[in-house]
């Protein structure tokens, strides 16, 4: 497995999320097949409009799969980090 994606299926908007690519696996268009797949089961499932929350690395990926920002989140963590 070189990348993945998750679908939520929402009440009327499906939620993509997780779209995550091997670092020595990007920039091969990986990202991007993983977005439009994932676009296509949204719309095969009768969902109008999808949704994702993201980090600016695949703002070009997301852009040019006709997102646009609407909006900005704030994370917010109590209590000592965790390393991995």
């Amino acid at each position: 497995m070189v990348g993945r994606t998750t679908l939520l299926a929402g009440t009327e908007t499906a939620g993509i999320y997780d779209v995550n690519v091997i670092k020595e696996f990007r920039g091969r268009g990986i990202g991007t097949a993983l977005v439009n797949t994932t676009l296509a089961q949204a719309k095969h499932l009768g969902y109008p409009t999808a949704v994702l929350s993201a980090t600016g690395m695949g703002f070009n990926v997301y852009q040019r799969a006709g997102f646009r920002e609407v909006g900005k989140l704030s994370f917010w963590k109590y209590g000592k980090m965790r390393r991995l």
